[in-house]
C-alpha cells in the first residue's frame, strides 16, 4: 500500500484554480485523478496540460473514462503517461492509497 496521497481535480481550470493549488502541494510520487470537468487539464497545449506534460515523470496522472466520453474527448489528446481507469480502477485507487483529496 502507497503512503501517499490520490489527489481527486473534478473542476475545469478555465473555472477554478483547484489544479494548481493541487500542483503546488503534490509530493513526487502523489497520483492525480481527473474526472468530472477536471479532465480538461490533460488536453495538450493548454496551460495546465504543459504543466503537467512537464511533471509527468513525477506525479502518476489518471482519467476517468466515463468521464472523458461524456465531454467527447479522445485520449490522443491527452497529455503523455495519463493512465485511463474505469470505475473499478477509481475505487482501486482510493483503497491503495493512504488518503485522498479532493480539489474543486
Amino acid at each position: 500500500m502507497s503512503t501517499n496521497l490520490l489527489h481527486l481535480v473534478n473542476k475545469s481550470p478555465f473555472q477554478s484554480q483547484g489544479i494548481w493549488t493541487c500542483l503546488r502541494v503534490a509530493s513526487q510520487d502523489s497520483a492525480i485523478l481527473f474526472l468530472e470537468d477536471g479532465v480538461y487539464a490533460l488536453r495538450q497545449g493548454t496551460p495546465t496540460g504543459r504543466t503537467l506534460s512537464s511533471r509527468s515523470d513525477s506525479l502518476r496522472l489518471y482519467v476517468l473514462n466515463s468521464d472523458l466520453t461524456a465531454r467527447g474527448m479522445l485520449v490522443e489528446l491527452l497529455v503523455p503517461k495519463v493512465t485511463v481507469v474505469d470505475d473499478i480502477g477509481f475505487v482501486d485507487l482510493v483503497v491503495a492509497h493512504r488518503s485522498v483529496h479532493s480539489w474543486f
